[in-house]
């Protein structure tokens, strides 16, 4: 139940790949070392912060990573690959930084023991060139190096099944390889999260995919996801997610990352089309020229008749940007607002998948793999993320082992309320599957300024800048908010529903 927190505001990443350490400490197993590598210095801290394997701390068979990790273990490191390129900053607050990979891959390495399998994997963003994001974040230097020094091969899977690109408006897609273990069908049928609001699974989208498709995977029968193999097989989950907000869901961490284990992006859903008041979550008011935009949008997806697209996209696009002249009813579009109560559903049964399916897709009622989390947080992301979020220098590093704790702490560190944000509601009721299990009296925070989540806010808030859709609605108001530290989970999801 720990969560560890550093805050070094003169932190900064190292940029020399492979990213060596910057000495060589005595239960490093390699040579090479980088002079300028703060960041491995202060993993390295939050191990030891931790108390994971403490009593060798200083020694040669220090072993942090030994605590979850097995010799002949098969680990697969999750980072946040989201995309290739921030269009409005700098790359860094967007996505895992290469220098935070390494430095936990080699604990990693240390506890395997030079056996087992090492796979670094990720199902980004449909556009995302896989390629340059190797090359910007340097891990292709990276497996380059343990290929002519380690005894472990480092593999790099993008676990996406295809990629795709805008043509005349319409998503094109291409098939890609995805992952070389394959795939596995989890289908959660009434377990699911969606499954209260089954009812209106017509209604599922995903912004620029087929809602036949959505359909096909969502419906009263079954609910179901493609989760690439390399997660199924795995002993243990490495996350190492990006702190940065979300416009779907508020914010994303190690909760949202995982979403990025599932190879098909429109077997995901993100929003319900249409207005709050007709059932939908994609805005808040009826808008007749918004809902024919969403209605043309969603035949340019199913049409294979290019020439028919490019007038319906024309007239889809003229309704939108008509706001210019007179303003919608409201601000939001495509579920991109706090609204949005159906992909932080998605989100809880990806996380439940990942603990509970086993290698064959059968849910258990044990959990089948072990996880540790690491949130790169020395620089975040603000406003209008995930894909394109300012740069917040923070200083940042969180760790802990169970991802709704992690992010109930980082959502204080970013200065908001948990209790307003949709994302906590459903972990937070508990059930079949359930994650967060101890509540909130549970959590342990470990840090040099506060012993309990009550105090992370007083203690480490960065004050990000919501986007545009949470802007008013998430920010934590720390002179009104009752701490609800001794409430049970149930009580957090009906408090949830009065927030709402």
């Amino acid at each position: 139940m720990k969560v560890a927190i550093i805050k070094d505001d003169t932190l900064d990443y190292c940029r020399e790949a492979p990213f060596h350490p910057s000495r060589r400490y005595p239960e490093y197993p390699f040579t090479d070392i980088c002079e300028d590598n703060r960041i491995y210095d202060r993993i390295r801290d939050i191990f030891h912060q931790m108390g994971m394997d403490s009593r060798n701390y200083g020694r040669l068979d220090w072993n942090p990573l030994g605590g979850i990790i097995r010799p002949g273990n098969m680990i697969t490191i999750k980072p946040n690959f989201v995309g290739h390129a921030n269009p409005v900053d700098n790359v860094e607050a967007m996505i895992t930084q290469g220098c935070i990979i390494r430095a936990v891959l080699d604990y990693v390495y240390m506890a395997l023991e030079g056996r087992g399998t090492i796979t670094i994997a990720d199902a980004p963003s449909i556009d995302t060139d896989f390629d340059q994001v190797r090359k910007v974040t340097g891990i292709d230097r990276i497996a380059e190096y343990y290929e002519a020094n380690a005894e472990v091969k480092i593999n790099i899977v993008d676990m996406r099944k295809e990629v795709g690109h805008m043509r005349m408006g319409k998503l094109v897609h291409e098939e890609l390889k995805g992952d070389p273990l394959g795939y596995t069908i989890v289908d959660l049928k009434g377990d699911s999260a969606h499954a209260g609001i089954i009812g209106q699974y017509k209604k599922f989208r995903s912004f620029n995919y087929s809602k036949e498709v959505m359909m096909q995977h969502h419906n009263s029968d079954k609910n179901e996801y493609c989760i690439g193999n390399s997660v199924l097989a795995a002993d243990v989950i490495i996350n190492l997610p990006k702190l940065k907000t979300h416009n779907k869901t508020g914010m994303t961490c190690a909760l949202k990352n995982l979403v990025g284990i599932n190879g098909y992006k429109d077997w995901l859903p993100h929003h319900r089309a249409g207005p709050s008041e007709a059932g939908g979550d994609e805005y808040a008011q009826k808008d007749l020229r918004k809902d024919l935009s969403v209605m043309l949008r969603d035949e340019i997806q199913v049409t294979d008749n290019m020439l028919l697209v490019i007038p319906l996209k024309a007239l889809s696009d003229a309704l939108y940007y008509s706001k210019l002249a007179l303003p919608f009813h409201d601000q939001y579009y495509n579920g991109c607002w706090h609204g949005n109560d159906t992909l932080p559903r998605t989100i809880y049964d990806l996380n439940r998948i990942i603990f509970y399916a086993d290698r064959d897709g059968t849910m258990r009622d044990t959990a089948q793999r072990r996880m540790f989390i690491l949130v790169d947080g020395v620089i975040g992301g603000e406003k209008e993320g995930p894909q394109t979020p300012s740069a917040k220098k923070c200083g940042v590093l969180v760790a802990g082992h169970d991802p709704v704790e992690v992010d109930l702490t980082c959502s204080r560190i970013m200065g908001f309320d948990y209790l307003k944000m949709p994302m906590f509601k459903y972990p937070m009721e508990g059930g079949k599957y359930g994650l967060f299990k101890d509540g909130l009296d549970g959590i342990r925070i470990i840090s040099d300024k506060c012993r309990e989540l009550d105090g992370v806010y007083d203690a480490y808030n960065c004050n990000f800048i919501p986007s545009k859709g949470w802007l008013g609605h998430i920010e934590l108001m720390r002179s009104t908010t009752i701490e609800r530290s001794t409430m049970s989970g149930a009580e957090i999801a009906r408090t949830h529903g009065r927030t709402m």
